[in-house]
């Protein structure tokens, strides 16, 4: 196995909840890992999420005297793929899974990620300009700032 960071966090200003993640045994938004390194992508794959699953129950036992009464596992986009592994492999690991935007058909997704590279630079005139970006975020947030009910003023 490859290595995998977790953390754990626990006693939460006496909020009853322990967290825990991992970065899935490597570090960035590329994949400079995986090439020869079969178990790094088995990591990246199910088993880091899975082995910080367990060992983080362990920790939360030894440090509550007693396991925890509720998991449950949130991810979107990488971490909704997370979830659906998480849930299709080990179904018992969580009493409850959201995967938000699970990105978990790669050949798919980027598939059209070139698409839309090839679309966006087939003609220059489609592309914004980087000296353009400052104007183009004020007037946003101009328009857009307090929807929310509150000032941000970027």
């Amino acid at each position: 196995m490859g290595m995998a960071l977790a953390t754990i966090t626990l006693n939460c200003e006496g909020a009853n909840y322990a967290a825990a993640g991992t970065d899935d045994g490597h570090i960035g938004g590329t994949a400079t890992f995986a090439p020869g390194h079969h178990q790094k992508v088995i990591d990246f794959g199910f088993r880091a999420l899975k082995e910080t699953t367990d060992k983080a129950k362990a920790v939360i036992a030894a440090f509550y005297g007693n396991g925890p009464a509720r998991s449950y596992f949130v991810g979107c986009s990488d971490g909704g793929r997370e979830a659906l592994m998480e849930a299709q492999r080990f179904p018992d690991d969580f009493d409850g899974i959201v995967a938000g935007a699970p990105a978990n058909d790669w050949t798919h997704l980027f598939s059209g990620f070139i698409w839309n590279e090839q679309a966006l630079f087939a003609n220059p005139a489609s592309t914004v300009p980087p000296a353009k970006l400052a104007a183009i975020q004020a007037a946003a947030s101009k328009q857009c700032d307090e929807l929310d009910g509150i000032k941000t003023a970027f």
